[in-house]
């Protein structure tokens, strides 16, 4: 089970001025649960609080109150319960595709025999099982974002966290990619916080799409795509899931 619950948190900080100090709330009583399983997109306008979220729950930042946990355990800082991929793909220029994927193995302390299993494993899962020995100067962007993925996967967290992960690529690759961690998900169904701009892709992939508001945060909407896996992104009730979430997001601008 992977159940993440965020349950009434709130995300401030104080700004000084000459007069006196002001507190602003990114977040404020803010609650969401997402279930065992569960892929779920987060959108909204810049600042929003969008990234921040995925902050807290990934344990880089801490709450100002408020709890945020995972089955139950309460989430104090980073662990390998949770996996990360960014936008920019943050992976280590010295190391190659495969020892980046068995970079969180190593924390586990899994012997040698055990990380290759695994990250032979994973560098086939994403595709890139005839460029393990490649440095990351060697791979296209789209194969950057394999590798992190491959990465996050391998330590088999509980939930996985996914900031804007496809932002950085061209329009052809993101949808690739796309395609590619659909396709990942329905083999290892594990529960997804996923943060994007981008409305499609949040449809696309998505059971559930929660839009922000501004500061402090709130969810404007929540809705469930009810459609069949995998997905006609030109079909008539994909665009009527477009519109709607693109309404909410207008709203709130």
């Amino acid at each position: 089970m992977a159940r993440l619950t965020l349950s009434r948190i709130d995300k401030s900080f104080v700004v000084a001025n000459l007069r006196r100090e002001q507190r602003f709330h990114i977040f404020q009583n803010f609650s969401i649960d997402i279930a065992d399983r569960q892929f779920v997109s987060v959108v909204g306008p810049s600042g929003c609080g969008k990234s921040t979220l995925l902050n807290l729950v990934a344990g880089i930042e801490a709450c100002t109150a408020g709890s945020i946990a995972v089955d139950g355990e309460p989430v104090r800082g980073p662990g390998l319960d949770r996996g990360i991929v960014f936008q920019q793909f943050a992976l280590f220029p010295w190391l190659t595709a495969r020892d980046n994927i068995e970079f969180g193995l190593r924390s586990k302390g899994l012997g040698a025999a055990e990380r290759r299993r695994i990250s032979d494993e994973h560098l086939a899962l994403v595709g890139l099982g005839d460029f393990a020995d490649y440095f990351p100067n060697r791979l296209s962007g789209g194969m950057k974002q394999r590798v992190g993925i491959g990465r996050a996967l391998a330590i088999d967290p509980k939930v996985l966290l996914m900031d804007e992960p496809f932002g950085a690529l061209d329009a052809l690759t993101r949808e690739t990619m796309q395609n590619t961690l659909a396709e990942i998900w329905e083999r290892r169904h594990k529960t997804v916080l996923f943060i994007t701009h981008d409305i499609r892709e949040a449809v696309f992939l998505s059971d559930r799409v929660v839009v922000l508001n501004g500061r402090p945060a709130r969810a404007v909407l929540d809705v469930a795509i009810d459609l069949p896996r995998p997905r006609d992104r030109h079909g008539e009730a994909f665009g009527k899931y477009e519109d709607l979430l693109q309404d909410a997001v207008r709203e709130v601008h």
